[in-house]
C-alpha cells in the first residue's frame, strides 16, 4: 500500500532540495494555513543546529485519507552510521500524535537536548507499531547537527 508523508513547511521543502520556483511553494504550509505539500514517503534529510528547536509534522495519508495511528507507536533514534549497534540519541519520547485519529505525529525536540549533540551525521528512521503490531517504517534519512555560530 502507498502512504504518503505531508510536510507542513515551505522550510521542509528547502530541505528536500526543491528549487525555489517549484509549483508546491505555492501551496500553503503551516506557517500560513493548515495546508502542506505532500511528498511520497521513503528518504528524508534534515538538519538542526546545536541549540534550535528541532520541530516536524507528520501526516499520514494513505489513498489521500488519514491514517488512524490509534493504539499505535512510534520510535526514532539517531546512530553515527546505520550499521553502528549503539544508538546515540533516541527521540522516541520526542514524538506525540495529539489526535491520533487525523493521522498526525509531531517530533519536538527542545533546544536543550539538541544543544547537547555533538555536531556531525547522523542516521535515522522513524519506526511505527500499529494496534495490531504490524510495523512499518515510514522515513529514513540523515540529520545533519551544525555548531551554532551564535551562543
Amino acid at each position: 500500500e502507498f502512504r504518503r508523508v505531508l510536510f507542513r513547511s515551505h522550510r521542509s521543502l528547502r530541505l528536500l532540495g526543491l528549487p525555489p520556483y517549484h509549483p508546491a511553494y505555492r501551496r500553503p504550509c503551516r506557517h500560513h494555513s493548515r495546508g502542506g505539500v505532500t511528498v511520497p514517503a521513503g528518504s528524508y534529510s534534515t538538519d538542526v543546529r546545536q541549540g534550535e528547536t528541532l520541530r516536524k509534522t507528520f501526516a499520514f495519508l494513505s489513498s489521500g485519507v488519514a491514517t488512524d495511528l490509534t493504539g499505535g507507536t512510534f520510535e526514532m533514534a539517531l546512530k553515527r552510521k546505520p550499521s553502528d549497534a549503539a544508538v546515540a540519541y533516541t527521540l522516541t519520547s520526542f514524538i506525540t500524535v495529539p489526535t491520533p485519529a487525523n493521522g498526525t505525529a509531531v517530533l519536538t525536540v527542545p533546544p536543550a537536548t539538541t544543544a547537547t549533540w555533538t555536531a556531525g551525521r547522523y542516521y535515522y528512521d522513524l519506526k511505527f507499531t500499529d494496534a495490531a503490531a504490524a510495523v512499518s517504517y515510514y522515513l529514513a534519512g540523515t540529520i545533519d547537527v551544525l555548531p551554532a555560530v551564535t551562543p
